[in-house]
């Protein structure tokens, strides 16, 4: 990017914002709708890249002493960040629909598709970070603890698991919901990426639609309880059930239904780059979905 320009989400509403949380690439602001609801739009680094809800800086650096404004002000297609204001010219509009790659799935032959989620599955369960919900997909893989409090987690990831296996979506929603480890829970996650790939089940994947468990998955939302979920959590879920994704998803499901490639290792790479574990548990959501409604 340009110095000075940038890239803002097309989910990125009007209105004035106030501090949420801080990190080295990415800097979090909420607001209260009128509706008395909150929407959360995170300021970000070219490294972290563009969502629906994020507008991507060409450098979040500021002078030493001097750390990036508190206070955030959205104005159409410009922005006013502390006493600094960025004009609609300077910047541009990221489209965070799932419209175009989900032609590709449409148009996918199923050798290819198998083999590019098989290759997915693959680099998920062998870089994935330990502290992830991977042992999910594969019974093999040793979960991150087996005493303790972390393995209450476990049991109850497991449990959930089950729940959303044998079609009781509901159940495995509430359970998921704000369990596990990060700023974003490893549940949330999951459901994320759940969500994600209900979307791609929707489009006829291998008559993923058809089945009944997918049909049982369309209620996955009724399940949720918005109101207890944390701001960052809302905001992304809320993404993914209305068929959004950032720029990293969107270059994965642009290169999974052509099957292995360099392109596609690298897009996966990016996606399991994402937080500590955020990436991984996100995956991991999208793949036993994706297996569990393509299954017959």
């Amino acid at each position: 990017m340009n110095p000075g320009t940038f890239e803002m989400g097309d989910c990125v509403s009007e209105g004035e914002y106030t501090l949420h949380s801080r990190f080295t690439r990415a800097v979090n602001f909420r607001r209260t709708t009128p509706s008395g609801g909150e929407e959360v739009v995170s300021v970000v680094d070219p490294s972290v890249g563009p969502g629906p809800g994020a507008i991507v800086l060409s450098s979040l650096e500021r002078p030493p002493g001097r750390s990036l404004a508190d206070r955030l002000r959205v104005d159409g297609g410009s922005f006013i960040l502390g006493d600094e204001r960025f004009d609609a010219a300077r910047g541009t509009r990221f489209r965070s629909d799932l419209g175009n790659v989900l032609e590709g799935w449409r148009q996918a032959s199923a050798e290819a598709l198998d083999q590019g989620l098989a290759r997915f599955r693959e680099q998920v369960l062998s870089e994935a970070p330990r502290r992830s919900l991977v042992f999910l997909l594969e019974p093999s893989v040793t979960p991150p603890a087996s005493a303790g409090f972390e393995a209450v987690l476990v049991e109850r990831f497991r449990e959930a698991a089950a729940a959303l296996a044998a079609g009781e979506i509901g159940l495995a929603m509430s359970r998921l919901q704000g369990l596990g480890w990060g700023l974003t829970p490893s549940g949330d996650d999951f459901i994320a990426g759940l969500l994600l790939a209900r979307h791609v089940l929707e489009v006829g994947v291998a008559g993923g639609s058809r089945s009944p468990w997918f049909r049982a998955l369309r209620g996955a939302e009724a399940g949720l309880d918005f109101g207890r979920m944390t701001p960052l959590s809302r905001a992304f879920i809320g993404h993914a059930s209305s068929g959004r994704a950032n720029a990293k998803w969107l270059r994965l499901l642009a290169e999974l239904p052509r099957g292995p490639s360099e392109e596609l290792d690298a897009a996966i790479r990016a996606v399991l780059d994402v937080g500590a574990s955020s990436g991984a548990d996100m995956a991991t959501g999208f793949l036993f979905t994706m297996e569990k409604g393509r299954s017959r």
